[in-house]
Formats: structure tokens, sequence, C-alpha cells
């Protein structure tokens, strides 16, 4: 007799079953004894990339501050508020699923510093901004602490003038300069703008800058205002 089906297992439907009785070769049944359904997994833990939600937001309000410019599909950081919920969700499930990709930059031209011409600025979109920074934020707070403390490329808060400024440091300690460090490099990338104007040559005929000054093995001269 069947019971009232209150004290027996579940067991997984076979819609094709046209036997009748359920023997050990129906798909709900293993060994005589019928499978118990699975536990329904939690939709976060089935994405391939954990991403949280909160990054996401925290990656939003940065944009928002920086504020800047529409990408390619014109939409402003207004127009993206406007519908927060609903394209952060988006970005966020296709970030976290693995089928977000980069839309094309917006292709910007804007005149160069020394006039001579214009360069090309790529402009990303709101939604590709965060993304990026998402994986910035990611990527950095991972890859910073290795990082030698001389360098200064392309590090958050980092820059040219900062190299300049512990050269200047330095030289009250040490006579001579060997070029071939981070500090040194990004001065000598530079020499013909800041640090030229920092570093000045020995006398008339003399080498000037780093990159002469260790080439000629000469002391360092004194630093200008």
């Amino acid at each position: 007799m069947r019971g009232t089906g209150a004290d027996r297992p579940v067991v997984a439907e076979n819609p094709g079953n046209a036997g009748g009785a359920k023997g050990p070769g129906h798909p709900g049944v293993d060994g005589g004894q019928p499978l118990r359904r699975e536990e329904p997994v939690v939709a976060s833990e089935a994405k391939p990339f954990a991403i949280p939600k909160q990054a996401v937001w925290k990656a939003w309000l940065r944009v928002k501050a920086n504020a800047g410019a529409a990408g390619i599909d014109e939409q402003s950081i207004a127009a993206f508020e406007a519908d927060l919920k609903d394209n952060l969700y988006k970005l966020w499930n296709r970030m976290s699923s693995g089928s977000y990709f980069p839309p094309p930059v917006r292709a910007v031209p804007i005149p160069k510093r020394d006039g001579a011409g214009e360069r090309i600025l790529g402009v990303p979109t709101v939604a590709d901004r965060i993304a990026q920074t998402v994986v910035a934020d990611y990527l950095g707070r991972r890859v910073e602490p290795m990082f030698h403390p001389d360098s200064y490329g392309y590090r958050p808060g980092r820059g040219a003038l900062d190299a300049v400024a512990v050269c200047r440091e330095r030289c009250w300690r040490y006579d001579w300069v060997c070029v071939g460090g981070s500090v040194c490099a990004a001065v000598v990338g530079c020499a013909a703008g800041t640090a030229g104007r920092h570093l000045g040559g020995t006398g008339p005929g003399q080498p000037t800058g780093l990159r002469g000054l260790a080439r000629a093995r000469q002391p360092l001269p004194a630093l200008r205002a």
C-alpha cells in the first residue's frame, strides 16, 4: 500500500517512464534505493568568479566622484545613475559569470601641451570604468606590496615629481649617481622637463642632467631652488 508520502524520501521524477513499476533501471532509483533531491545551489556560489557586490558599489562611488565624459554609448554619469540598481547588477552579473566584454572606447582628440598637434584620448563607458576600477583594486591590493620602494612608475599616489624629490634628498648624502633604478630612470625620462629644471650642469661644455653626470663620473652640482 502506498502511504501519504509524508515519511517517504523525495525521488526524482521521470516523465518518460512508461514501464509502470519503478525497477532498478528507473533514473530515480539507485541500487533499489530512491535518490534524494539535491539541495538548491545558491546563485552566488554558482558564479565562476567571486566578485562581492560591495566591491562594485565602491567602484561606482569612485567613478562618480571622478566624473568624466560619456563613452561610446553616450551614457553619462547622470544617465547611468538614473537606473543605478539595474545597471550595477547587470555589470556585476556579467563580471561574475565571466561574460563581460569591455566595449570600444570613444576617441577624443585633445591638443598637446606644447601645441604641436593633437593626441587621441580613449574615453571608456561609465560601466567599463566601474569594471576597470573593480579589477584594478583587486590586483592593486595584491601586487602593490611586491613593488620596490624606489619604484615610482604607474604607482598610486606616486609620480615623477616624487622621484625627483627623493633624488634631491639623496644627493646630499652621495657625491655620485648611478643611473639604473626606478627613481633615476624616472628622472632621466623627464630630464627635458622637471628634472632638467632641478638639475643643472657643472659649467660651460660640461654634461648636464643625471645621465651626463653618471657618464662623466662627476660629482653632482649644487641643486637649484
